[in-house]
């Protein structure tokens, strides 16, 4: 009987290569979307929690003691990252200020649509501006 001896499978150059991409690839992922994900397993979601009404007031009020900004219908207000645009909305109602609001991202933006639903539907606390006119 004779015994044939096994051959030591050798391993390409290409497959290290292609192994080491792959790896480096998915630490990558990984480390660009741990500060995405991590908030999630807070307690509370910091990134998209809505501002009370009282926080809602102060930044209000601070914007209107701004050098000139209730003077100035013309000045601009831009509010990056605006989630519901309530302070955008406010001002503009307040004070007539020409305001944009700058969304981040589509999922805020599915966000904002749904918090409108349920405004709409009088589940949600409203807005009121000048005069009592709400939004």
């Amino acid at each position: 009987m004779s015994f044939e001896t096994a051959k030591k499978p050798q391993n390409s150059v290409s497959g290290k290569v292609l192994l080491a991409i792959t790896g480096g690839l998915g630490v990558a992922i990984t480390c660009i979307s741990i500060p995405f994900v991590s908030p999630a397993f807070r307690k509370i979601c910091l990134p998209y929690v809505p501002a009370t009404p009282a926080q809602i007031r102060n930044v209000l009020s601070a914007l209107h003691r701004a050098d000139g900004v209730a003077k100035a219908p013309r000045n601009l207000l831009l509010d990056i990252g605006s989630g519901d645009g309530r302070i955008v909305i406010g001002k503009a109602i307040l004070y007539g200020l020409k305001s944009f609001l700058w969304r981040i991202k589509k999922i805020i933006r599915a966000l904002v649509n749904l918090g409108r639903n349920i405004r709409r539907s009088g589940r949600l606390q409203r807005f009121f501006g000048q005069k009592g006119s709400n939004y």
